[in-house]
């Protein structure tokens, strides 16, 4: 029985190794199949080679046996260098590019290109040769190049190649292109100095237009504030001349006739050319003279004496004062040199104006006998304090005050008062406008 189970197992053995043998073949060729599916796309095409751009293989090793990156090389003979001295000439040029040394994108492989074409046989150009001189060369651009420089003409393709020039020859091709190289920079050095000579040459002009141009602006000025500085000079010292001529006739005229100027008849009527603040004495003790007649009246109509310390001028009736205001402000309106008139009916409008708008505050009902407005202003021409007496206003020399007390306050008389005072005021502006 055992001899047979043993027999019955190498039949299964067997099967197990056909099909594993089987396997492994279905295996290799699904790897076979897959091997020659790949590079092919799912339509069965076959995807591009990427390579760099094609160029001349020979020149470019030429050009970088010297020293030159390779990647610059290719650019140079991409963008159309056709020999050597070219492609260095380009690589100097665009040396300094920020993009000089950047990859370069790859392109799909053209059929038929893979091998360098040819492949060595006989037969094969390997080279061109100069038929008067016998000199090879590796590829067309060295014939044109060599052609350009002695005008020769007669070359013919040949299968022999072309020898690498030696270490020597490089080194010294190399040293060249160094010195061809240096002597660029230097020229190219020089014709910056000369162009930032240039520049600078510009500016220091320009610099020197501008200070000039400064200079004559700032002359022209000086000379404009010194005619204007003259021209006020001028004017000022005519103003002066004029008013001592006018002083000088003025005062010869005054002198002509007793103290007093001649009157003139002007379009509002007959007034005085002018009454002089320093005939102010006189115009006082007429003044005086005047309030004492009214005081005699006043104690003969009361039969008693006013008080020694209070103002003796007093008025009978409204009329009276009304009346009293006028003449007060024609009196004053005679001022008319050096504008004292005027001054003083300024003052006295800001007075009654006061005391008509603001009735009820009590500061404005008395004035300080040496306030520095009322004692240079009012108090100086005859019918000033008497304005100010004829609308209620009394004197107290012993508290040195004017007081306008609410008993004596007629607030119709103030009012039209102040209404004949500004009339009056600006009346006088008018006439030393003209």
């Amino acid at each position: 029985t055992d001899g047979g189970d043993a027999m019955a197992a190498e039949p299964t053995g067997a099967s197990e190794g056909a099909a594993s043998a089987s396997a492994s073949a279905g295996a290799d060729a699904m790897d076979v199949e897959g091997k020659e599916g790949e590079g092919k796309d799912a339509g069965g095409a076959e995807e591009p080679n990427m390579v760099l751009p094609p160029v001349d293989t020979a020149m470019m090793n030429e050009v970088v046996a010297m020293g030159f990156p390779e990647v610059r090389v290719r650019k140079a003979l991409m963008a159309g260098s056709s020999n050597a001295e070219a492609v260095i000439n380009w690589c100097v040029d665009h040396g300094e590019d920020g993009d000089i040394d950047d990859p370069i994108p790859l392109v799909a492989e053209a059929s038929g290109t893979v091998g360098g074409g040819g492949g060595g046989g006989d037969g094969t150009v390997k080279s061109y040769k100069c038929n008067e001189t016998g000199r090879l060369f590796a590829c067309m651009a060295d014939v044109e190049l060599y052609a350009e420089k002695t005008g020769r003409s007669d070359f013919s393709e040949c299968t022999e190649e072309k020898k690498p020039r030696t270490a020597e020859e490089l080194a010294r091709d190399k040293a060249r292109l160094k010195e061809r190289i240096a002597q660029k920079r230097r020229e190219r050095d020089v014709e910056e100095k000369e162009v930032n000579k240039d520049l600078e040459k510009q500016r220091r002009f320009m610099g020197k237009e501008m200070s000039k141009t400064r200079e004559q602006m700032e002359s022209e000025k000086r000379a404009r504030d010194f005619r204007a500085m003259k021209k006020e000079k001028e004017d000022a010292k005519r103003e002066r001349d004029r008013l001592r001529a006018e002083l000088a006739k003025d005062k010869a005229e005054r002198k002509a006739r007793g103290g007093k100027l001649a009157g003139r008849l002007a379009a509002e009527g007959y007034n005085p050319a002018g009454l002089s603040a320093s005939m102010a004495q006189e115009d006082a003790k007429a003044h005086a003279a005047e309030a004492a007649e009214l005081a005699a009246k006043a104690v003969a109509a009361g039969g008693g004496n006013s008080s020694a310390t209070k103002n003796d001028t007093s008025f009978a009736s409204v009329e009276e004062r009304a009346e009293a205001v006028d003449k007060c402000i024609e009196s004053l309106m005679k001022y008319k040199v050096g504008g004292d008139g005027g001054n003083a009916l300024k003052v006295l409008n800001a007075y009654t104006k006061n005391l008509s708008q603001k009735p009820e505050e009590d500061k404005f009902r008395t004035i300080k006998l040496d306030n520095n407005a009322y004692k240079s202003k009012v108090a100086t021409l005859r019918g000033g304090t008497r304005l100010l007496q004829a609308i209620g206003f009394v004197k107290d020399d012993d508290r040195g005050v004017l007081e306008l007390s609410v008993e004596d306050r007629d607030l119709d008389l103030i009012t039209q008062t102040h209404q004949k005072v500004q009339a009056a005021y600006q009346q006088c502006l008018k006439g030393a406008e003209m």
